[in-house]
Formats: structure tokens, sequence, C-alpha cells
């Protein structure tokens, strides 16, 4: 008992560091997003166009010898993309420290099947496919930027020079199969809090 005691407060030491690395790492992707992109929306207002030195497709940033011109309104796509790419993987980060945190708090107390501990597994498991559809749709959307980048790229060039530009996409299915075990197993544990309160019912 005491050793679980010891072990949830370390864990939850680590879930709190996990949570304050999330937050950094989400505030670094909005300063950056501020001042590469959002910035050089406000030095242009009004403007159809927006003049770069460089395009971030997401995964890929090319850059140029000379400015390149970029429909504003494709730009803003591409920030807002990012923002919510950003805000995602800050999203995620809070779940599963939430959830770890409501498994373990149970099993501390010694109690793993007080009757909390199926339901969160189920939220587990949902939520975790919920997000994991989530960035397989941010990711598509990415990748449609970037071959539309790359389209407008390849016609600043002479077509003998540049013939093909691909951007390679695949569906990560890996969330799916993770959430569904997570989701069957919670019937377990539930399975568990059943036989737990007739054992506490015959006592």
């Amino acid at each position: 008992m005491e050793k679980l005691k010891k072990i949830s407060k370390i864990m939850n030491v680590m879930f709190k560091l996990v949570l304050l690395i999330a937050v950094i790492q989400f505030i670094m992707r909005l300063i950056d997003l501020g001042t590469n992109q959002i910035a050089l929306l406000i030095k242009n207002p009004g403007a159809e166009y927006i003049k770069l030195f460089h395009i971030d497709t997401g995964n890929v940033e090319w850059h140029f010898l000379r400015e390149q011109d970029m429909e504003t309104k494709y730009f803003i796509k591409g920030i807002v993309l990012a923002f919510f790419a950003a805000v995602l993987k800050l999203a995620e980060s809070v779940f599963l420290v939430y959830i770890l945190g409501k498994l373990l708090k149970p099993m501390a107390k010694g109690q793993p099947y007080d009757g909390t501990v199926s339901k969160s597994l189920r939220t587990f498991g949902i939520g975790y496919i919920v997000i994991g559809i989530a960035e397989n749709v941010i990711s598509y959307l990415q990748a449609a930027r970037a071959s539309h980048t790359l389209g407008e790229i390849r016609r600043l060039f002479l077509p003998v020079t540049v013939t093909e530009t691909t951007v390679q996409y695949s569906i990560n299915l890996g969330f799916l199969f993770l959430g569904i075990m997570i989701f069957i197993f919670s019937f377990v544990f539930r399975y568990g809090e059943e036989l737990q309160v007739q054992v506490d019912e015959t006592l």
C-alpha cells in the first residue's frame, strides 16, 4: 500500500512535468507562428498577396533566392492549420495527463476496482480515437496544402527543369487499434468492479 502511494506521488510529479513541457512547446509554437507568419500579415494589412522569402508547407520549409508572392487567403489557411495542429498537440497532452491521473488515483488508494477506472479507460479509448482522427485530418490538409504549394513552385521553373512534384501522405491507423484495445480492456475492469461489489456486499 505504501509503495503504491509513493509510486502515485512520483507519477503525479511526472504528469505535471509532461504537462509543463506540453504548455511550453505550445507557447513556443505560437511565438514562432506569430513572429514568422502573423507578423507578415500585420506588415501587409489588406494586401491581396504576401511577399515571402520562404514557404512553410507544414513539414518542409522551402527557401527562395528571391521574393515570391502568395495569395493572402491561402497564406492565412496555412496559419490556421498550424494553429490547430499546435492546439491539438496540447489537447492530446492535457487529455493524456488527466486520464492517467484519474486511473492512478484509485489504484494508489488500493482500490483498483472502485467503479471509476473502467469509465476512465472507456473515455481514454474513445478520446484517443477522436484525437487520432483529428491528427490524420490535419496532416492530410497540410499535405494537400504542401502539394498545392509545390505545384505553384513548379510553375516558377521551366517544365524541363521540374517535371514532377509529389507529396507523400499515409494514414496512421495505429491510434484506432490502440483506442479499440483500451476500450475493450475497460470492460475487463468493469467486470472486476462488479465482482468487487459482490464481494463487498457478501462481507
